[in-house]
């Protein structure tokens, strides 16, 4: 309210002719220091966005490393599994299914690789070996050991041994894997390479003898077995089979230890072949957000045995780094940069305007103003001085030496000076800056009370108005004995102005917890709910017979709930707008303050 004031004084004082030189040099300046902001607040802007996607990036990259990897750390241990199978096979060609089940619990196969769904070995059958191998893997495997898809081909790669052989797994004993295209093309890479390879993502053997309403994506990955090992790549060996796991891309990433929470927002992984480009794995953390608000998605290219994959995210806010983007930080800048420079250009008429002031109470008003304010914001400063100055003659950063501990004591005690100095500048501006300085100190309430009521009673008494008190004798708390004083006369004088002849205004005291309680209950004219807010106001005053033929500056309320509330206590009005009001005046019996300061002005 204050600065609006001003800024009407301003503009009505200002002269409107362009050609004013104070005026072209205030707008002048205001533009200046304008441009100045708004370019400063585009190039911090610019820096800020530049940084936040640098830590962005670093974070993505930080972030790909992590998942990238999991996933290969994952496959290489399939890889030694794989491999550790193979060696076990050319150490006993005549391997059995008890066997394989033991090398699947002494690799802790369920330990260290949990998610795998199946550890097996395929063995290499020709044509004209099919009938010996079926009728010995009868005994070796089951019984009922059968080598399907059923049909004449030239080689076949059945499975013989599958761990853990649960009914799921069992389901796939004897399937031939040069059958299917896909698992075939693998195959073969990993008997020419040496290495192990994998297949093109595919729904297993098992899955798809359990049909479900999402059948699951899943890989095999295979390393050959040969009967004796090579040492040229060029050198011809005779295939037994392959060693080999199957897995789901699904169960990886969720193994994945991933903050879904404070990190990544969506991520996803894809298989990109001559077969095309198939999804792996999607997660989005971010339905709600539309795409507009989406941050850019990092991918990164996979080299992944003998497939290429694809790994895509959004990450979110980097913690620590800044929330506003180039759009916001910038019209966050203009605008303060308009606004600075709007306050200087009327700060700037505002000096050329009280410079030629000639009329002498506006002239005193000003110094006034100036006076207050300027010591007002002298003893703040030269109060952290006070502060840090004497930590360093108590010593808490170190002890000073003889000659060290001497200036500092001289300047704590010029400071001290300063602030007794700027104290009495406040004193002689306290009348005309609206301020006043109240003392706590230790008063009796209840004889206040008494006192008012007793210097009130002719007042009264002339309306035929009953004053009565009930309540405590004595109940002492802290406060100003002359503004307690003030506020209680103006609650008690409000009450006998507003009272009709012939009734009774009553106080009651007394203490409730550590607060102490006056009540000033009348049976006047009451006060209407939409009028309670206009109460406590400055120059604010109910419309009524008896307002309007008691008169009244309309400061009484208002300098009294100033005044409470400088104790630290309030006033509060109830009434049921008909007849009669309850003024209840709420003081804390011990403050905490020994002076307070009351400002009066809105």
């Amino acid at each position: 309210m204050i600065i609006l004031t001003k800024l009407k004084k301003v503009f009505s004082d200002m002269n409107s002719n362009l050609e004013n030189r104070a005026y072209r040099t205030a707008i002048t300046v205001a533009i200046i220091v304008t441009s100045l902001g708004v370019l400063t607040a585009y190039i911090y802007a610019g820096s800020v966005t530049s940084e936040k996607s640098r830590e962005r990036d670093s974070f993505q990259e930080e972030k790909a490393d992590y998942i990238e990897g999991q996933i290969l750390t994952r496959l290489a241990t399939y890889e030694q599994l794989l491999i550790a199978g193979a060696t076990i096979h050319k150490m006993n060609n005549n391997i059995t299914k008890s066997d394989w089940r033991n090398a699947y619990y002494n690799l802790q196969i369920p330990e260290k690789a949990p998610e795998l769904l199946g550890y097996g070995y395929v063995e290499y059958v020709k044509r004209d070996d099919l009938t010996k191998y079926i009728e010995q893997a009868k005994q070796s495997v089951d019984n009922d050991y059968a080598v399907t898809p059923t049909g004449d081909r030239e080689e076949y790669a059945p499975i013989k041994f599958v761990e853990p052989l649960d009914d799921t797994n069992a389901s796939a004993l004897g399937f031939d894997m040069y059958s299917d295209p896909s698992r075939y093309e693998a195959m073969l890479i990993a008997r020419d390479s040496g290495e192990p390879a994998l297949t093109v993502p595919l729904i297993n053997i098992q899955d798809q003898r359990n049909p479900q309403p999402v059948q699951p994506q899943s890989f095999l990955m295979y390393y050959p077995v040969y009967e004796e090992d090579r040492v040229d790549i060029s050198d011809v060996r005779t295939l037994v089979g392959y060693s080999y796991v199957v897995f789901r891309i699904n169960d990886i990433m969720q193994s994945i230890n991933i903050d879904w929470a404070k990190t990544i927002s969506s991520l996803y992984l894809l298989d990109i072949g001559q077969e095309g480009v198939r999804e792996l794995y999607s997660k989005d953390a971010n339905n709600n957000i539309s795409d507009s608000e989406r941050p850019k998605v990092y991918e990164r290219n996979l080299d992944v045995l003998s497939r290429k994959w694809t790994l895509g995210m959004t990450v979110r806010q980097v913690e620590g780094s800044t929330i506003f983007n180039l759009t916001t930080v910038f019209i966050i800048g203009v605008f303060v940069s308009v606004l600075f420079g709007a306050l200087l250009f009327l700060l700037l008429l505002k000096r050329n305007s009280d410079s030629n002031r000639n009329h002498a109470v506006d002239i005193q008003r000003t110094k006034d103003e100036l006076l207050a304010l300027a010591s007002h914001q002298l003893r703040t400063p030269a109060t952290g001085v006070r502060q840090y100055v004497g930590m360093l003659v108590q010593g808490y950063f170190g002890t000073l030496d003889k000659e060290q501990l001497s200036i500092a004591k001289k300047a704590y005690d010029a400071n001290e000076r300063q602030i007794e100095i700027i104290d009495q500048l406040l004193y002689v501006a306290k009348a005309d800056a609206g301020q006043l300085v109240i003392s706590i100190g230790t008063v009796d309430i209840a004889k206040i009370t008494c006192d008012v009521i007793a210097s009130y009673e002719s007042v009264a008494a002339g309306k035929n108005i009953g004053l009565s008190y009930k309540g405590r004798k004595k109940l002492l708390c802290s406060g100003d004995k002359r503004y307690i004083i003030m506020i209680v006369e103006n609650l008690i004088s409000n009450a006998i102005k507003y009272s009709y002849p012939d009734s009774d205004v009553i106080l009651e005291l007394k203490k409730v917890d550590t607060n102490m309680i006056l009540k000033v209950k009348d049976q006047g004219i009451g006060i209407a709910e939409e009028d309670k807010d206009k109460l406590f106001h400055k120059f604010s005053r109910i419309d009524s017979p008896l307002s309007r033929s008691e008169g009244g500056s309309g400061l009484g309320l208002f300098l009294a709930q100033k005044l409470a509330e400088s104790h630290g206590g309030e006033i509060i009005a109830k009434s049921n707008g008909k007849k009669g009001s309850i003024f209840i005046l709420k003081l804390p019996i011990k403050g905490d303050k020994k002076k307070s300061v009351v400002q009066l002005t809105v």
